[in-house]
Order: C-alpha cells, then sequence, then structure tokens
C-alpha cells in the first residue's frame, strides 16, 4: 500500500500516541473481516516505533507493518505525525487487506481521542482499489475482493483505465 498520508496526533507526547498505537495493534482480533486469521506477532517495539508481523490464515502470507514517529519529534511535543508502511511480502495484489486492516487500526485509534486519520478506500486510493478490486475477482484471490467489499469497489480504476508503470 503506497501514498499513505501519516496519521496525526494531538494533545499527548510521541511515546504516549506509541503506547496507544501499540494498545490498538494487542486489541486488534484476528480474522476480523476474514483477514489476518494465522494472527499476528509484534516483532519489534521502542519508545518511537512498532513493527508487526500479520499472518494470513490458510496460505500463511505475511504483511508487515511498520509504525514510527516522524524523524526530528521532539519527545516533549504535544502533536506529530505517525508514518505508516503496510505491505505484503508476496505478490503484487493484497485484495484490499492491507487497506482493510489499517482501517481497523485506525478506527480504533480515533476512538481514544487526538488522532486525526484518513480512511483508505476508493476515494483516497483509487489505483489501489481498482488494481485489486480487478484482479480479486476469484481468479487471482481465494475470495471475491468485489463481494468482501463492495464499497470499496465502487466505481474504482481498473486495470485498463490505470497508467501503467
Amino acid at each position: 500500500l503506497h501514498d499513505l498520508k501519516p496519521w496525526t496526533w494531538t494533545g499527548k507526547s510521541p511515546k504516549a500516541a506509541m503506547d496507544e498505537v501499540k494498545e490498538v495493534i494487542n486489541a486488534y482480533e484476528p480474522g476480523q473481516q476474514g483477514i489476518d486469521g494465522g494472527g499476528f506477532a509484534i516483532k519489534a517495539s521502542g519508545d518511537d516505533y512498532v513493527y508487526t508481523q500479520f499472518e494470513s490464515l490458510r496460505r500463511g502470507h505475511i504483511d508487515d507493518v511498520e509504525f514510527f514517529v516522524a524523524p526530528g519529534t521532539a519527545a516533549d511535543a504535544q502533536e506529530g505525525n505517525l508514518l505508516i508502511r503496510s505491505a505484503s511480502r508476496i505478490g503484487f495484489y493484497d485484495f484490499g487487506v492491507n487497506a482493510m486492516r489499517l482501517n481497523t487500526l485506525s478506527e480504533a485509534l480515533a476512538k481514544k481521542g487526538g488522532w486525526k486519520v484518513d480512511r483508505i478506500d476508493v476515494k483516497s486510493h483509487p489505483r489501489y482499489w481498482g488494481f485489486n478490486c480487478d484482479g480479486g475477482d476469484g481468479r487471482r484471490a481465494p475470495f471475491n475482493v468485489r463481494e468482501r467489499w463492495p464499497k470499496m469497489c465502487v466505481n474504482e480504476v481498473t486495470l485498463a483505465e490505470s497508467p501503467q508503470y
């Protein structure tokens, strides 16, 4: 998943913000929306960073997700940016799994207050959803992306319409 805007927080220190990120990761329910049924493991963490591996149930695919406080943020700052990287290790398509996982985590953070996060949807990431809705039609994915997440596949950019790399 590319072109993710930083999530922002206010009213808390970078350490407190990262503690909340770790809380929502630890409260994450494997298997929600039919994804990450193999669970997850936090592999590294610190006051300004957390790296987690999420695993699919049947195929054992691993996705790497990293959250880190933007470099240069003072330890006593009361606002800042959280940078995010979420990627599948294998293949081009992720069939919307990384986006739905991040949406679930960001919604949990938003409920804690002081967070501004943008949902990863067809409006914010039309190419991402275009590729995944088109590619996840049951031929390449173990499920049909359009059926699983129909709101994300409305008016998406199709592979034929998308500029080539």
